[in-house]
């Protein structure tokens, strides 16, 4: 229960309401009756958010608002007049996000917390709904290497729609996805790959291309090698982005059934770093391959497989007689 008694041009008021939102359409309604209430529904607001305060964005960051509303934020509250969203309709947005990453949910909560502050400040509502909300706690993102299904998924599915060349190389060279946008012909000569980083200063570096995969690197010197689903080149987050949910698709839909949150354009890179650990290349090198400052990020990158393990558990076990 809310109580208030204060003095609005000239009268007094006690008003009494339920929560702190029903009080402030009390106020409205005593204080200023020919007030209208704004109806327009939060996905209608949003649109016009997303062009009042992120139109001088890039288009991928826009991208990525809009593809968070719509997956997580409007079918919650996307079809609710935005004085109708409450504190519990916000709450259980955020509480059914508890499966999802600490990073992601954190961009969610942020997402509907610009959305309704703007609409306060423009007098489209009194009050944020958002409030004293608990968020979940969420997974710790951790990437990862893919499966060897996985692998060979991904060749299969590349052989069969020929999108996915820039997976593939990923997973034989280890570039990072924004290295990859890039690569032209004129940076694969005799077996290297030149691989263009700018992340640090290591990350500028020449790697080696297993032969069996040497066609994906071969094009004219000013040839973009991997350009966008579309043949737009060289390729933006957002073009990316478009390429990938294309081709996981497509993996899905061969592999009869969705695949996790952790296996994203990023595990090729790992793949790549796990293979040249079972390799036996020294973790300095692999280091240097990837493209890193120190050998902290690196270890991250390399994980144990079974067979692995159980090639070093022989070795160890001989020393040990």
């Amino acid at each position: 229960m809310v109580r208030h008694k204060f003095e609005y041009n000239g009268k007094y008021y006690d008003i009494r309401a339920k929560d702190y939102l029903d009080f402030a359409y009390k106020v409205l309604d005593k204080c200023e009756p020919e007030r209208k209430i704004i109806t327009e529904k939060v996905s209608e607001w949003f649109e016009e958010w997303l062009v009042l305060y992120k139109g001088d964005k890039k288009e991928s960051t826009r991208y990525s608002y809009r593809r968070r509303f719509i997956r997580y934020i409007a079918p919650y509250i996307g079809d609710k007049m935005l004085h109708e969203v409450t504190a519990y309709d916000c709450q259980k947005l955020l509480s059914d996000l508890s499966g999802l990453g600490k990073n992601t949910i954190k961009k969610v909560y942020l997402d509907v917390k610009q959305l309704f502050e703007a609409a306060v400040s423009l007098g489209k509502i009194s009050q944020t709904p958002l409030l004293k909300v608990v968020l979940p706690t969420g997974k710790s993102e951790i990437r990862r290497a893919l499966t060897l299904e996985e692998q060979e998924l991904t060749l299969y599915v590349n052989k069969k729609y020929k999108i996915g060349n820039v997976f593939v190389a990923m997973m034989c060279s280890g570039m990072r996805p924004g290295e990859t946008a890039k690569v032209q012909g004129k940076h694969y000569r005799d077996g290297k790959l030149h691989i263009l980083g700018e992340k640090t200063e290591l990350a500028d570096r020449y790697v080696p291309i297993p032969c069996h995969y040497e066609e994906l690197f071969l094009g004219s010197d000013e040839e973009y090698l991997f350009p966008s689903y579309e043949g737009i080149a060289p390729t933006t987050k957002y073009h990316r982005a478009k390429l990938w949910n294309k081709f996981k698709r497509h993996m899905e839909d061969e592999y009869g059934k969705a695949l996790d949150d952790g296996f994203v354009p990023y595990s090729y890179r790992h793949t790549y770093a796990t293979k040249l650990q079972e390799a036996n290349v020294p973790i300095n090198l692999i280091r240097e391959l990837l493209g890193h400052s120190n050998l902290t990020t690196t270890q991250r990158y390399t994980h144990n497989t079974a067979y692995l393990f159980a090639t070093f558990s022989e070795k160890i076990n001989a020393v040990f007689v």
